[in-house]
């Protein structure tokens, strides 16, 4: 940590403030992170809850399965 910012452990290029606001523990820049990005989904069940829905891409059937749940929500 220089100075307030934050560097990557692995390439040593600062850190987005925006990425350390989300991720404050992050010790790594979205380029050289390990962590796979997820799609999410808010799909309301009832008139005050909602479920979240968390899906990895790669998984297109739950995807596709996803959006139509968001979809039908609405």
């Amino acid at each position: 940590m220089r100075g307030g910012l934050m560097t990557c452990i692995i390439c040593g290029s600062e850190i987005p403030s925006s990425r350390l606001d989300i991720l404050p523990h992050t010790t790594t820049c979205k380029d050289c992170s390990t962590e796979k990005p997820v799609v999410c989904f808010r799909a309301f069940s009832h008139k005050n809850t909602s479920d979240l829905i968390v899906v990895h891409p790669e998984n297109k059937e739950m995807l596709r399965q996803a959006t139509r749940a968001f979809h039908r929500s609405r």
